[in-house]
């Protein structure tokens, strides 16, 4: 069955991407994986950006998805979404900044 809908919700540590239609849903959870996460909480906080691997992971989790919705963290929801629009996945107009 086709889950048509998502929700993404991301913050720089993790993202929550709930797929649904009108008869399903599905919840995954992403996980980044930071090279400076032994940072002092205070401390110059780490993006998403830091993982390579981790906006290509939510990116693979959209696939086939008529509508997004990105909610979370201000620096994390801009960078995905300008990842996703520049990668052609998802077009810029589907994406609410």
């Amino acid at each position: 069955m086709q889950l048509n809908y998502a929700i993404v919700w991301i913050d720089q540590f993790e993202a929550r991407v709930i797929l649904f239609n009108a008869q399903a849903s599905r919840v995954e959870k992403i996980r980044s994986h930071p090279r400076n996460s032994d940072l002092h909480p205070r401390a110059d906080p780490t993006h998403a950006a830091d993982d390579p691997r981790y906006f290509p992971s939510v990116a693979y989790e959209l696939t086939g998805v008529q509508a997004v919705l990105v909610a979370g963290r201000e620096y994390e929801k801009m960078a995905l979404a300008a990842y996703l629009a520049s990668t052609g996945r998802i077009l810029r107009r589907q994406l609410p900044i």
